[in-house]
């Protein structure tokens, strides 16, 4: 039972992660009012993010 409440509460830390930079660097972006989509070079914490996963 232990192992079980291990890995769901492992798997909701990783949701939780991935939701948090999901919606921080898009509001990053807009504070630093510049487009998150055409500037290619703010997308750098998503991918280090992703590749260290």
């Amino acid at each position: 039972m232990a192992l079980i409440a291990a890995t769901v509460l492992a798997s909701m830390g990783g949701f939780l992660d991935a939701n948090v930079v999901n919606v921080a660097v898009p509001a990053i972006g807009r504070d630093l009012s510049r487009d998150h989509r055409a500037d290619d070079h703010h997308r750098w914490p998503v991918r280090s993010l992703h590749t260290c996963r």
